[in-house]
Order: C-alpha cells, then sequence, then structure tokens
C-alpha cells in the first residue's frame, strides 16, 4: 500500500519558501545598506556580534540562491514557427521551428523556480501564416505561435538578482575605496565576491 507523501499542499510548499526567500534577500539588503551607511557617515562605528553574525549569515544565503537558481536552468531547445508548405502533390506538412529562450530567460527562470515561485500558463499570440498557401477553396488555420515576453516569475527573479549585485558591490566599492572598514561590511563584500564567481559559472553552465 502506498502512503501519501505529499502531505503538503505545493501551492502551500511554494508559498513558504518564496516568503522565506524574500524575507531573507530583504533583510540582507536592509542589514548591508544600514551598515554601509553607518559606515560612511560615521567615525569607527561599532556593531553588534548578533548583526555581524545575521550580515554574513545572509550574505551567504543569497548568493548561494542565485548559484543554486541558475543552476536549475533549463538547456536551450529548438524552435518556433510553424510553416505549411506542399509537397508530393496535395500533401502539406508541418514543421515547428522554435526560437530557443535567451542565456538569461533559462537563468531567470531557474531562480523563479528555486524561489518558489508559479509558473504563469503562456497567453495565446497570433498565428504565423503559412509560407506557401493552400490552392484550395479552405485556407488553413494558422497555427498559434509561443507568446513572447518576461513574466512575473521572471521579473520577480529578476528584481532578486539586482539587489544581490547591488547590494554586494556597494560593500565591494566601500571596502575597495575605505580603509579600514568594520568586519561586517568587509565580510558581506568578500562573501558576495565569492559568491559571484560561483554563480557566473552558474549562470553560463561551466563545469
Amino acid at each position: 500500500m502506498e502512503q501519501d507523501h505529499d502531505l503538503i499542499p505545493e501551492q502551500f510548499r511554494r508559498m513558504i519558501i518564496l516568503t522565506l526567500t524574500l524575507v531573507a534577500v530583504a533583510l540582507y539588503a536592509a542589514i548591508i545598506v544600514s551598515a554601509i551607511v553607518v559606515t560612511l557617515t560615521r567615525e569607527n562605528p561599532q556593531f553588534g556580534e548578533n548583526m555581524e553574525r545575521a550580515a554574513g549569515l545572509l550574505s551567504g544565503l543569497v548568493g548561494a540562491v542565485v548559484t543554486a537558481g541558475f543552476a536549475r536552468s533549463k538547456p536551450s531547445s529548438a524552435v518556433p514557427i510553424s510553416i505549411s508548405y506542399p509537397m508530393a502533390g496535395d500533401a502539406v506538412v508541418q514543421w515547428w521551428r522554435l526560437r530557443s529562450p535567451s542565456l538569461a530567460s533559462r537563468n531567470l527562470e531557474g531562480l523563479g523556480d528555486l524561489l518558489g515561485l508559479p509558473d504563469v500558463p503562456p497567453r495565446e499570440a497570433p498565428g504565423v501564416e503559412p509560407l506557401f498557401p493552400e490552392e484550395d477553396d479552405e485556407k488553413p488555420e494558422p497555427s498559434p505561435a509561443p507568446a513572447q515576453g518576461m513574466t512575473a516569475k521572471t521579473w520577480i527573479a529578476l528584481a532578486y538578482v539586482l539587489v544581490y549585485l547591488c547590494v554586494g558591490l556597494a560593500a565591494f566599492v566601500v571596502v575597495l575605496w575605505r580603509s579600514p572598514v568594520p568586519s561586517i561590511v568587509a565580510n558581506a563584500a568578500w562573501v558576495w565576491f565569492g559568491t559571484l564567481i560561483s554563480s557566473t559559472y552558474s549562470f553560463f553552465g561551466l563545469e
């Protein structure tokens, strides 16, 4: 007798994962940006031990999520237009030539999956007219072409990546520009730099 292991609904699990990851990146941005502002506006700033631990943990976590999300990207496949043409008299053959998604789109889709964002069903786009029209009076209906453009899933994933890049880069610039800096900013900068290298490998699919 098979046991049902899916005690928690899929949507509820996705909601929990999405909430936790968004809270983590929000805390990451708030702590590191506030530390950078204090570093630039005060002399000899002091930070609590718990704040430094949280900053180090969140810096590594956010970078690891981006790296793992890019690693989940799916390889490109062949592509989309429907072309009807006559072959051997009245026979009509349809070829589908699908346009593969860009490298950035594939990586954002993978990150969106890891964040727990649901897939949005694509809307129908206008069809593609046949290259060679039929000689008969009946004209075949154009085949549907896949919709293009970014979905809410890829937009949220893009926002996640931008927060990760901008906050980490700001900390890294402060470390290079100003010396000395508090350990909370220095650790965040070097952790970001390390995860940036690993996420770049994942983005381009390098092993």
